[in-house]
């Protein structure tokens, strides 16, 4: 987010109580110095607490150690935005809030918002040269819950067209929201719950990729839907190579709905068996499969149909596909 967007945030009178990190530049982490001053012009400190009720902080070791200094103060705030720069690696500051669900944590990670300016980003679409800094921008636009198209006001309604295109052309599930001057309701952007286990059947409902990839795309969506049931242990092994392994598909962000052989160790020493439901998501290489409560179903029951929803690069349908079918327990079919 630009300075424009956290003056917004911090001076207007919105309700929300907000906790601003405003970061240092870092090297791995793509963080910048601070940008925003007080109306003396002198620059927030380390922590600035405002007339708003919001907090603004910047970063003078690292994002973890302002993390656990903010919290100190938590009863302040209830929200943490971390500002980040165009070179910031989404991954990596995403990393920093992800928390098993089982475990306790004052910090959820709520979700991932990009501001893109329209007034360039169509300027990357002409340039046949792919440069370092060209694919982060891609990358920050495909990590993306929500995303900003900025500076609507100074486009023509054929160049915020083309802006709004390119932006989908690299995420196809993230709502976007036109804005000028970075001004947008704060629902849009808190509350996101793009991590949340109950949301999932929500999230990926509908397909959509609508069955196809966009070919030559240096970003894909691949959605896949598959019916049968996974042994539970054969496929958290297969995500975990898909992610922590190299190979030439890279996976951004995935997220899915599988039905999965279930055993159950009861008290008493008996063990039951049966079908259990089981949602999954990650950022990179961090991913969390857990199973969901009340979701037992009759096997014979319904036809149990397995969704899953891959984003990143050099993404290969059909090697997903083949891996998946690899950890049924019966020989399943792909839902076109």
């Amino acid at each position: 987010r630009r300075s424009s967007d956290l003056a917004y945030i911090l001076n207007q009178w919105h309700g929300k109580r907000i906790a601003v990190v405003q970061n240092e530049f870092s090297e791995e982490m793509g963080i910048e110095s601070p940008v925003l001053t007080n109306e003396q012009g002198e620059w927030y400190g380390e922590l600035f607490e405002l007339p708003n009720g919001c907090i603004c902080c910047s970063v003078k070791d690292n994002l973890v150690v302002t993390i656990d200094k903010l919290m100190q103060k938590k009863d302040k705030f209830d929200y943490i935005l971390v500002e980040t720069t165009g070179l910031a690696d989404p991954a990596k500051v995403a990393s920093v809030f992800w928390t098993d669900e089982g475990q306790e944590s004052s910090i959820v990670l709520d979700g991932i918002v990009t501001l893109v300016d329209a007034t360039n980003i169509t300027s990357q679409e002409t340039t046949h040269t792919q440069t370092s800094h060209s694919s982060q921008i891609i990358r920050q636009i495909a990590f993306a819950d929500r995303i900003l198209l900025n500076k609507m006001d100074l486009v023509t309604p054929e160049a915020a067209l083309r802006a709004h295109e390119y932006v989908r052309m690299y995420n196809q599930t993230a709502e976007i929201q036109r804005t000028d001057h970075s001004r947008v309701d704060l629902d849009f952007i808190l509350d996101i719950q793009a991590f949340k286990f109950d949301r999932l059947q929500q999230m990926i409902s509908e397909d959509p990729t609508h069955s196809h990839e966009m070919h030559g795309c240096e970003v894909q969506t691949v959605f896949v839907k598959l019916e049968g049931v996974f042994e539970f242990d054969k496929f958290n092994r297969w995500l975990a190579t898909l992610l922590w392994e190299p190979s030439e598909m890279e996976v951004f962000r995935c997220k899915g709905l599988i039905y999965a052989w279930a055993t159950d160790d009861s008290e008493d020493g008996s063990v039951t068996k049966g079908v259990q439901a089981y949602g999954f998501q990650g950022v990179q290489e961090l991913y969390e499969c857990r199973e969901l409560s009340n979701t037992s179903v009759e096997q014979a029951a319904v036809i149990l149909q397995n969704r899953l929803l891959f984003v990143g690069s050099h993404l290969d349908r059909t090697a997903l596909e083949v891996g998946l079918r690899s950890c049924c327990i019966e020989a399943p079919r792909a839902v076109l």
